[in-house]
């Protein structure tokens, strides 16, 4: 496996989820369907003000891609004049035969590994793709989603840090808009 890759498995969540008050100033909006409209993902607050999150979500829920976006967010985590970006991408696949399968996602991470080595990628920022088991609440049926958290090795001053992390936002959106068209029957019909 790649350096900069690892892999886990967290614990069951539910899509759509509803919205809630952190109590941090930044609630959280709940899921909001965007495939098929990817024009809507400025109004994602988390994707907002990053335009890397914002280029991702406006890929992922293009109508040609096989994914749908679950959830996003990022962090700068400042110390002084440096940032050291955190921040994560959950994404389901629109095939609802493929997001029934576990193994479907781990394949998805093993073409994902070998992207990271064939491009000799070396920007200092980690991925971390976790597989959780997901209840697909309107549908009636359980299944799978995928979040990855992109995280900056360490920390560098703000600008360096904001457009490395940026960088590897883009490369995993285009890996994952560069996957097979989704074989229907489909969460979200295009």
């Amino acid at each position: 496996m790649h350096q900069r890759l690892s892999t886990r498995v967290d614990r069951l969540k539910g899509i759509p989820y509803e919205p809630e008050d952190r109590g941090d100033g930044n609630p959280n909006i709940g899921f909001r369907p965007l495939k098929g409209r990817p024009h809507e993902s400025s109004l994602i607050p988390e994707a907002r003000d990053e335009p890397g999150l914002l280029y991702a979500l406006t890929r992922l829920n293009a109508a040609d891609t096989p994914f749908f976006t679950a959830g996003c967010e990022k962090c700068y985590n400042f110390m002084g004049v440096s940032a050291r970006p955190i921040g994560y991408l959950e994404f389901v696949h629109n095939s609802i035969a493929a997001a029934r399968v576990e193994e479907s996602y781990w394949q998805l991470a093993a073409e994902f590994d070998n992207e990271l080595t064939q491009t000799a990628y070396e920007l200092p920022v980690e991925f971390e793709y976790i597989v959780s088991p997901t209840r697909f609440n309107t549908h009636g049926f359980d299944g799978y989603s995928a979040a990855v958290y992109v995280k900056n090795c360490e920390y560098s001053p703000y600008r360096v840090a904001r457009r490395q992390w940026r960088q590897a936002v883009h490369f995993l959106a285009n890996f994952l808009c560069a996957r097979p068209g989704a074989v229907p029957p489909l969460f979200y019909p295009t």
